[in-house]
């Protein structure tokens, strides 16, 4: 599921984006990297809504 516009597509039709150790997002390509990921599919307006994105760093029990 797109994290932008909700809609579901195949797994292969997402692109992973995943946190690095500096806290940037990146673009997972194998879709292999450890942590937790947002999928975004290859809709132009959903990119420019996503290079706004900044997910929460907060996780449970974490402070």
């Amino acid at each position: 599921m797109c994290v932008i516009c909700r809609r579901r597509f195949a797994k292969a039709a997402l692109t992973r984006h995943v946190r690095d150790a500096h806290g940037n997002l990146i673009i997972d390509a194998p879709q292999t990297s450890p942590g937790r990921g947002w999928y975004l599919c290859d809709e132009p307006a959903c990119a420019a809504r996503f290079a706004k994105f900044r997910p929460s760093r907060r996780r449970k029990g974490e402070k």
